[in-house]
């Protein structure tokens, strides 16, 4: 019987997120009354909170909007923030069209970085809504983006996502392929939350082949990693991955 997991995977919290720092405080946030920055201090906590807060998402863009001042970068920041909190409340239609509008800002602005989070929250989101083929484009086309990002982790964003859709299409070596390199990269990088996400997706593989001792190696690799890093969500859910898998 082949075990279901209960991961933290990208494809929920942002790829992105496992690469974000510790943020900054919303009171912070909140009482910043320079614009560009209370933008990028925006961005920070929407990393933050895609992966242990989504409902959180909401308050940050609405407070985000309301100081904009029709100003173009700030609203396609929180057009994002709006986008992702409605991709992961299940009003899948209404996030993609949020998400777009701040893609055409990103792209026209030539800001490679947003670009390629943005192309990736797309893929997410399509993925989530059951379509597999758009969503490899977006993942594809972040992949392809990030190659030419000053972020260095940009180019290995999606790599985890693009992943999960060879998984639901039964194409395993390539989802084996692709995670290994993604894992490796991370632990060059010294990404160990990364590194612990990627073997738990890797786990998922072998699992679907039926592979259930290669699983355990693989999960108990996953709670290492996970251990090393300092999201607390992470480490609780490899900890329940091993027991869940040793039931099995």
């Amino acid at each position: 019987m082949k075990a279901t997991f209960i991961l933290l995977l990208t494809l929920v919290t942002s790829a992105q997120a496992v690469f974000a720092e510790k943020p900054v405080s919303y009171f912070e946030f909140k009482t910043e009354r320079n614009l560009e920055k209370k933008t990028r201090l925006a961005l920070e906590l929407w990393e933050f909170y895609l992966r242990n807060d989504v409902d959180s998402l909401r308050p940050l863009a609405k407070e985000l909007l309301s100081n904009s001042e029709n100003n173009s970068f700030s609203r396609a920041v929180s057009n994002r923030i709006f986008g992702c909190y409605e991709v992961r409340k299940g009003h899948i239609l209404e996030g993609i069209d949020y998400l777009k509008k701040s893609k055409i800002y990103f792209l026209t602005i030539g800001d490679i970085e947003l670009l390629t989070e943005e192309l990736n929250e797309l893929g997410i989101a399509f993925y989530l809504n059951g379509d597999l083929e758009t969503a490899t484009y977006y993942f594809k086309k972040s992949l392809k983006t990030g190659q030419d990002s000053p972020k260095e982790t940009d180019a290995i964003l999606a790599e985890v996502n693009l992943a999960k859709v060879y998984i639901a299409q039964k194409k395993f070596d390539k989802a084996k392929a692709i995670l290994n390199h993604y894992i490796l990269s991370a632990r060059n990088l010294k990404k160990w939350e990364a590194v612990a996400n990627g073997y738990s997706v890797l786990a998922d593989v072998s699992l679907n082949l039926n592979e259930l001792e290669k699983a355990k190696v693989l999960c108990k690799k996953q709670l290492f990693y996970a251990q090393r890093s300092n999201a607390f969500n992470l480490k609780i859910n490899a900890i329940n991955n091993q027991a869940l898998i040793y039931y099995f």
